[in-house]
């Protein structure tokens, strides 16, 4: 999990500066780099689990070990869980549980960390297994897809959305800047869902439409099936719940 974090924020980073050179040159092998730095990210938290998992069992880890170490990864857990609680509280956050809960999950990365290498020194099958690299090209993918078909990738940075529009002959990166607004659009959205609110609903869907459709439109008018792989919090929408065009809510039965 510390691996696949660190991949995250340097995917993040190499995506940006990746979109700004296209920007600068117009190279479409940037957008190609983009979405492979992307993938990366997305996958290298379950990609190492499923590896990982794997890798422990037919490299003959014993049970001990491998339980150890869950029980290491369900303490990091609960532990960062437990400060992000207190920290959102701001200036009614407890500064000692912050301390305590900050100290706790330092001590047991460093265990966690320790015990992954000594597992990888005394089982190097389990590493070579675990490692090992396997990422996707854009190509590949437009082999898989039909005429009518098109596959929307999201990718998000702290600073922008990055779209990755794919068809079978087209290749486009669309890129947004995020904006606070986004993510009280998608809590908005999902609440006006989950309680029925028909007031905020519609204009909120439209404006969410627009941050995560309406970018690369053009790309997928003429498609009949679309693939969302969404990304962290865009995970959540549901969407064919979205409306592509403003409704008056009067009007809505």
């Amino acid at each position: 999990m510390l691996v696949a974090n660190h991949e995250r924020r340097i995917a993040e980073k190499a995506v940006g500066t990746l979109n700004e050179l296209y920007e600068l040159t117009g190279d479409e092998k940037y957008q190609q780099q983009q979405f492979q730095f992307a993938e990366r990210a997305k996958f290298a938290v379950l990609q190492k689990a499923l590896h990982e998992t794997k890798a422990e069992i037919v490299s003959g880890i014993p049970d001990s070990l491998r339980q150890r170490r869950k029980k290491l990864q369900e303490e990091i857990s609960f532990f960062e869980t437990q400060l992000k609680k207190e920290k959102s509280k701001k200036e009614d956050a407890d500064s000692i549980k912050i301390i305590e809960f900050t100290q706790k999950s330092f001590a047991l990365k460093q265990d966690y960390q320790d015990l992954v290498k000594s597992i990888e020194q005394k089982y190097p099958r389990y590493y070579h297994l675990k490692y090992r690299p396997r990422e996707i090209s854009v190509p590949e993918i437009q082999a898989t897809l039909r005429d009518d078909e098109a596959l929307l990738d999201y990718f998000t940075t702290p600073e922008n959305l990055h779209i990755f529009a794919i068809s079978h002959d087209k290749f486009n990166v669309a890129s947004v800047a995020i904006k606070d607004t986004i993510y009280q659009l998608i809590e908005s959205v999902l609440n006006g869902i989950k309680k029925a609110n028909l007031l905020d609903f519609p204009r909120d869907s439209y404006h969410l439409y627009k941050y995560l459709i309406k970018p690369v439109a053009e790309e997928i008018a003429d498609k009949k099936k679309l693939i969302i792989i969404p990304y962290q919090e865009l995970s959540e929408i549901p969407f064919d719940a979205l409306l592509y065009e403003p409704m008056n809510k009067n009007d809505i039965n």
